[in-house]
């Protein structure tokens, strides 16, 4: 029997949702993303097919395929990571349904850019089959590029937080947005992470709709923005293709898109209790944070956006991100359903609450992908890049740090990214460091010192050896790090060819990672 498969996948997301410097419209675009597979697709197979679109089984009933011996006309492979794999009875019903969702998606998902593939295949041909569709869909993403907004023209309004035409009158806002603006507003009243995470919040807390409301207190005016990918998930359900013959492609895809999606929202439950726990502790006080009330109820200082198979981006209060980012990835860092641990990498850009949203958003993607090279040479690990701004940002990440974090000598003052494990050079160990520094009452640094060896750092390795000598005599000395036994000597390392230092990160780490979040036993 010959199956038609069709794989549907949101293009930009990141695009779509973060185009708006407002937390509720990024929440409401996140929200339609979601009900796009959640709510369009089962209401466009059920109007063309009625009883027989199989939508929603495939996750209760992952090991039945009802498609190969039943009679009906689409099913769903599975959903996960922003697509979708469907199956349909033949070409023509596929074609149908594409359309009846697209038209769908103009209406109630203006602005959503979607990319399609679609490939007949027999029966017994199904994991070729889907490896080809996926590879299909990567050159239809090269080779279009559909229109979904009404184009802008001088003689009408201008969208504010879009920069499209103006052709919705939005009673809340009490001004004209485009259609896209519009639709995210609207679908932010569906705050999906509301039913999400329920059972964390109560009757006591609350997500925040504004940025400015996530704990920040005076002078500490600074967000995080954390993304987090999983690290070589699509290889994994690629090997699945490669691996396997017949309904068990599909029964093991299903079975590893539904426990990363699973983990995921774990592990966020799981964040979100500890925070809520701290607060109930008073950690949050002491830590100087303001937390906000609306009513009765405490805004939590830290607010997920997108939660989308193992891709993950939230934003908290600036002090908050590189400690939520690394509980995160020890949260999911479980097997997931091949037998395999889920591991992830994550970027975490603090930056000024009133800077661009999407900006900061930029950088933590690229931040993340800094770190996911360190995975690529480490097989099965996970790391953690940060950068914080003070002012601005200009350029791109690479740019950033041969322009601010490089020395005249040709030294690069950014050992980052370190690893989240409990191996040698690891996010633990920067830690010890940054607590030794600011914290230990036998070791602890005085701020003007540190700021002057930060200042001497960044003039490379001679000034910074006959600082660390002078500093002995206070005794004042440099923490080490397992395995450069010679670092607290001058303060630098050479590495294949590349002289660095961890000391750089720690003053900067220590910023933003207070005492009362590294735990007893750092």
């Amino acid at each position: 029997m010959d199956l038609t498969i069709v794989v549907l996948d949101v293009g930009s997301i990141q695009e779509y949702v973060f185009g708006s410097n407002k937390i509720k419209e990024n929440v409401g675009g996140s929200t339609l993303v979601r009900e796009i597979f959640e709510k369009s697709l089962p209401e466009a197979g059920k109007t063309l097919f009625g009883g027989k679109a199989c939508l929603d089984k495939w996750e209760e009933e992952p090991k039945d395929v009802k498609i190969l011996s039943q009679d009906i006309d689409m099913e769903t492979g599975y959903i996960g990571g922003g697509n979708a794999l469907l199956f349909f009875r033949n070409e023509d019903k596929a074609k149908n349904f594409i359309r009846e969702w697209a038209k769908s998606l103009l209406i109630h998902t203006p602005g959503l850019k979607t990319n399609i593939a679609a490939l007949t295949i027999s029966e017994n041909n199904l994991g070729e089959g889907i490896k080809n569709c996926f590879n299909q869909l990567v050159e239809n993403k090269m080779r279009y590029a559909p229109q979904v907004v009404i184009p802008r023209h001088g003689i009408t309004a201008e969208c504010r937080f879009t920069g499209l035409s103006g052709e919705i009158w939005n009673n809340e806002q009490q001004e004209w947005m485009s259609s896209v603006s519009n639709a995210r507003f609207e679908a932010s009243k569906r705050d999906f992470f509301v039913k999400l995470f329920k059972d964390v919040l109560e009757e006591h807390f609350e997500f925040s709709t504004e940025l400015d409301k996530l704990g920040q207190s005076t002078g500490e005016s600074h967000i995080a923005i954390v993304h987090i990918d999983g690290n070589g998930i699509g290889q994994r359900f690629q090997s699945i293709c490669e691996k396997n013959t017949g309904k068990q492609v599909v029964i093991k895809m299903r079975n590893l898109a539904k426990s990363v999606r699973q983990a995921t929202e774990v592990s966020m439950r799981a964040l979100l209790q500890d925070i809520v726990d701290m607060i109930n502790q008073g950690v949050m006080e002491k830590i100087g944070m303001s937390l906000q009330k609306n009513g009765d109820k405490v805004i939590l200082p830290i607010r997920p956006v997108i939660l989308a198979g193992d891709d993950i981006t939230f934003v908290c209060e600036g002090r908050l991100g590189l400690y939520c980012a690394e509980k995160f990835i020890e949260f999911i860092n479980h097997h997931a359903s091949d037998g395999l641990p889920l591991t992830a990498c994550a970027g975490v850009a603090i930056i000024k609450t009133k800077y661009p949203f999407y900006r900061g958003y930029q950088l933590s993607e690229e931040l993340c992908h800094s770190a996911k090279k360190k995975a690529k040479e480490d097989k099965d690990s996970s790391w953690l890049d940060f950068h914080i701004s003070y002012g601005g940002l200009s350029g791109e990440l690479d740019n950033i740090r041969k322009l601010k974090y490089t020395t005249p000598d040709g030294g690069n003052l950014c050992w980052r990214p370190w690893r989240i494990s409990s191996n040698n050079c690891t996010l633990d160990q920067l830690k010890r460091i940054t607590k030794s520094l600011y914290h230990v009452d036998s070791e602890k640094w005085p701020k003007s010192k540190l700021m002057e060896l930060r200042e001497v750092l960044s003039r490379g390795k001679a000034d910074s050896k006959k600082f660390i000598q002078m500093m002995k005599h206070r005794d004042l000395r440099l923490p080490p790090l397992p395995l450069y036994a010679n670092l607290p000597t001058d303060g630098w390392q050479t590495i294949q060819g590349e002289t660095k230092t961890p000391y750089f990160d720690a003053i900067e780490f220590g910023r933003f990672f207070t005492q009362e979040l590294m735990g007893e036993g750092e």
